[in-house]
């Protein structure tokens, strides 16, 4: 008898095209080293790329599925297998986080009138 994935067992049912990206990273892509590019995971199942970019945000946030990622050799999404990887993709989510709100701290500090005087010499010389 074959064993149940974790997402069966959980009665997971995101759609087809969350099925089949959990289903390739679960069997195929187990653990950091087996990682696969967004852009190659999308051609292979026959995507665009934003569209697996957006399914996986999903797997993550209502399925809680453990999909990993590295911007770091070798590049790409991964069923996490260990803590050490899971620590690992919670650290680049928190580094991702904090870079966006300092630029929202930042834009929240700059009045219309710097942003348009930032802007204008861009279109001085047309």
């Amino acid at each position: 008898m074959r064993s149940r994935s974790l997402f069966e067992i959980k009665g997971f049912s995101p759609g087809p095209l969350g099925r089949r990206i959990a289903e390739e990273l679960e069997l195929r892509h187990r653990g950091k080293e087996h990682a696969i590019r967004g852009r190659d995971l999308a051609a292979l199942l026959g995507a665009t790329w934003g569209e697996v970019a957006a399914e996986i945000e999903r797997l993550r946030r209502i399925w809680r599925l453990p999909i990993g990622s590295t911007r770091v050799r070798p590049y790409g999404y991964y069923w996490i297998e260990n803590l050490d990887e899971a620590e690992e993709t919670i650290r680049m989510m928190e580094r991702s986080a904090f870079k966006m709100l300092t630029k929202v701290a930042i834009a929240k500090r700059t009045t219309l009138r710097q942003l348009i005087e930032a802007q204008l010499p861009l279109y001085e010389n047309e």
